[in-house]
This record gives C-alpha cells, sequence and structure tokens, in this order.
C-alpha cells in the first residue's frame, strides 16, 4: 500500500466511523470527548434525563438513521437543484 492510498483508507474509515458515531448516538454531540465505547452506556441516561424535561429524544437502528440522514439531505438539497435547473450557467 502507497502513502497515498494509506491516507485513503484511514480517511475513509474516519468517515465511515464518523457517520455511524453520527447515525447512532446523539450523545457525542453532548459529551464530544467521550470514548465511542461508552456512548452506548450515556444512552438510557440522557434518554431519561430528556423524557423528564419534555424534550424529545429520537434513537433509531443504524441503517433506519442513515435513510432518514439521506431524506434530510435530500429536501435541503432541492433548493439548490431548482436553482441550478433555472440557472444553468451557475
Amino acid at each position: 500500500m502507497t502513502p497515498i492510498q494509506a491516507i485513503a483508507y484511514f480517511l475513509t474509515a474516519q468517515m465511515v466511523c464518523g457517520l455511524m458515531l453520527a447515525v447512532s448516538f446523539v450523545e457525542h454531540h453532548l459529551f464530544p470527548t467521550m470514548p465511542r465505547h461508552h456512548l452506548a452506556k450515556a444512552a438510557p441516561i440522557v434518554e431519561a434525563l430528556c423524557k423528564k424535561h419534555g424534550v424529545r429524544y429520537h434513537s433509531q437502528p443504524l441503517l433506519v438513521g442513515v435513510w432518514e440522514v439521506l431524506e434530510c439531505l435530500d429536501v435541503m438539497a432541492q433548493p439548490v437543484i431548482r436553482a441550478l435547473h433555472e440557472f444553468p450557467a451557475m
């Protein structure tokens, strides 16, 4: 493996891991320095705290969460896509 391939592999692995983490646990936003393997332990505590204070806690399995993120990105991209069709020189 060349150094460039190693860097590409590392960055790809970090992006995939980051996506899985972002979709799996909202807790990583609350505790950004918490090791990943502890996020699952924090989830029930955060969920109980949200329930206590009337805050919606939304949790999905990984693939469902990825699909929800992709749907949201699609909705957000639609105005840009329409603008590009209206003004193709952009």
